[in-house]
């Protein structure tokens, strides 16, 4: 019993140390790590799931900008999970889904420090950039008007009318069209990070796999 009696006695006096140097309960602190440990889990299994068979890839990409950016990976797995649903649920094939949740994980955070923007308004602006919200993305340098789209269509040999496309080749030549009109400016962002442009390529390296599909 005395033994216990002390056990406490330490917690008590840690926990009073700790809400006296940082204004924070210890029960809080530990309550929002066990949060924390929650989301990440939750994250994970959603990215895992969604990338599927891309999954390996997903997590050395994850690693990657973790290690170059200092980003937090269960953001990074929330991100890239939400945008590999948002192409797969309109039929993008899913390699292509994979190539494009990655890229607009990566351009997210590139165009949020570019713009000094909240990484999370990014992600949500990009998606609706992705179902053709057309303002949502106009900020950012972005023009995928049905004319744009059309010009990028002529330039990989299609002639059909955008119109009269599938979904998913539309989303395809949004983001097509959104990843080549960012690139300039995020190439010079990146300048200075040629670690990041070895280990994560250029967004046109990821465009192909989109082009293949339409």
């Amino acid at each position: 019993r005395g033994s216990l009696v002390n056990l406490n006695s330490v917690t008590n006096t840690l926990s009073n140390a700790l809400a006296t140097l940082t204004g924070v309960q210890l029960s809080d602190w530990l309550g929002k790590a066990t949060s924390s440990a929650i989301n990440f889990i939750e994250n994970l299994n959603l990215f895992t799931v969604a990338m599927g068979s891309s999954a390996q890839k997903g997590l050395e990409f994850v690693s990657t900008m973790q290690e170059i950016y200092g980003m937090d990976p269960s953001n990074l797995y929330r991100y890239a999970g939400y945008f590999y649903q948002l192409a797969d649920a309109i039929g993008a094939t899913s390699k292509a889904s994979a190539a494009m949740s990655l890229s607009l994980t990566k351009a997210a955070n590139d165009i949020a420090s570019l713009f000094n923007v909240e990484i999370e308004q990014v992600v949500n602006n990009l998606a609706s950039g992705m179902q053709g919200m057309t303002r949502a993305v106009r900020k950012y340098g972005m023009d995928i008007r049905m004319v744009t789209l059309q010009q990028t269509a002529l330039k990989y040999g299609l002639t059909e009318q955008v119109e009269t496309m599938s979904e998913a080749n539309r989303q395809a030549l949004r983001f097509i069209t959104m990843m080549e009109q960012a690139s300039n400016a995020i190439h010079q962002y990146n300048l200075d990070s040629e670690n990041a442009s070895e280990e994560l390529g250029d967004f046109a390296r990821n465009i192909e796999t989109p082009a293949n599909q339409l």
